[in-house]
């Protein structure tokens, strides 16, 4: 194989950012530079202002890459409406062939088409557990003899009228896109290897969104992103002291750092900026402000997997993104979630890159690689060139992405 070209998108809330990497002649990732750019027209998962959103995302690419048709980019989304949802899919085989990669393809197509309605684009599909004859594989079953296979399988899904005119649009605008993946998926896969329990939730709390992945007895069993995250703390920053947005977002991070210990002393921290004097505010002030919404956020998070923390035992919390560098998110887990909570961040992400805020950007990258190269296991969630055919079924009409 050539060298070949990449090129990572993460839209947040906050910034978009990107990585340029290269795949060389042996298959080996390199990152070649990022870009990040602030957002405009893009909040809490959605799509406010689609022609904002595209300048920002160009100014992005721009910092990273010149133009290039060779380049393959992969778009991460959060929000957006993204769902997951396990389905199962069912054919008839002929016993006196072996199964094939074909036959995989055709039971996970049967999955999609029996639960998947029309207006909604399917981004990924995770294949779970086969089923010969009743006999469970937990690898692809190519090779083996039966009558009957059976595939339980995780589809995430986008609607339709949310994403595919929206990469339409990046296209007019002179950038082509490969793929669009789920941010939750791919840092789920990209973390994988660094989970030390069976049965682990991943929360990637970043401005606008907070994604969730949760793995069951090593796989992700189920997806989604909620609308908020730190820029709710922020705006009540910016509200209570009186201040604008980046100022605020300032005095947050400057709090992150300070010691809780600090809670009960009278101390008068020194928030004033550029044209500013007269912000000297109380510590305690702005810990009544963040450590409260901090617990609402983590409550919400809580609330929204009930029905799953009913049938999947958890037995460790791992937070990423950038309001994972807040401990107030670790400690307040780790009190209402009555688990241990810990911050990660990718162990194969370079030294010059390894924090939290390039966890989604990094996965995107290595998703974006398995495609072109080697094979994963079924065991990551993968659903990659196994399975080539897959994207002649799935293919949507103005998106170049296949599911896995």
């Amino acid at each position: 194989m050539g060298k070949q070209d990449l090129l990572a998108i993460d839209i947040g809330t906050d910034v978009i950012k990107v990585f340029s990497g290269i795949i060389d002649t042996n298959g080996v990732l390199s990152i070649t530079g990022n870009g990040v750019v602030p957002t405009d027209g893009f909040s809490k998962g959605a799509i406010t202002d689609p022609d904002m959103l595209i300048r920002s995302l160009k100014l992005a690419v721009e910092c990273v890459t010149v133009d290039d048709d060779t380049i393959q980019a992969y778009l991460g989304i959060g929000g957006m409406g993204l769902e997951s949802h396990g389905a199962v899919g069912h054919i008839s085989l002929n016993s006196l062939e072996t199964i094939t990669a074909c036959d995989l393809d055709r039971v996970c197509h049967a999955a999609v088409l029996t639960s998947v309605p029309e207006e909604l684009e399917v981004l990924h599909v995770l294949p779970r557990v086969f089923r010969v004859d009743g006999q469970v594989f937990v690898t692809p079953p190519i090779g083996q003899n039966g009558k009957q296979l059976e595939a339980e399988v995780l589809i995430v899904t986008v609607p339709k009228s949310t994403i595919n005119g929206f990469v339409r649009d990046i296209k007019t605008a002179g950038l082509e896109i490969t793929g669009v993946v789920s941010n939750a998926v791919v840092l789920g896969q990209v973390l994988a290897k660094d989970l030390q329990t069976r049965s682990n939730l991943i929360l990637d709390i970043g401005a606008g969104t907070t994604d969730i992945v949760v793995y069951d007895d090593g796989q992700i069993v189920k997806v989604y992103s909620l609308p908020f995250g730190g820029a709710y703390i922020t705006s009540d920053i910016m509200q209570g002291v009186g201040i604008d947005f980046n100022h605020a977002e300032a005095i947050k991070r400057y709090y992150a750092k300070l010691d809780k210990s600090l809670h009960g002393h009278e101390v008068i921290l020194d928030c004033n900026d550029n044209g500013t004097t007269d912000k000297n505010i109380p510590y305690d002030f702005l810990y009544n402000i963040i450590e409260s919404r901090v617990e609402e956020i983590v409550l919400l998070v809580f609330e929204s997997l009930k029905p799953i923390l009913a049938e999947v035992n958890i037995e460790k919390i791992h937070i990423t993104g950038g309001c994972s560098a807040m401990n107030s998110f670790v400690d307040c887990l780790e009190k209402i979630g009555g688990l241990p909570v810990t911050q990660v961040v990718p162990s194969t992400l370079p030294t010059e890159y390894s924090n939290p805020v390039n966890t989604a950007c990094y996965g995107i990258m290595c998703y974006a690689k398995s495609r072109q190269t080697s094979v994963e296991t079924i065991s990551t969630g993968a659903w990659n060139s196994l399975l080539t055919k897959v994207k002649h079924f799935f293919k949507p009409t103005h998106l170049s992405n296949s599911p896995e």
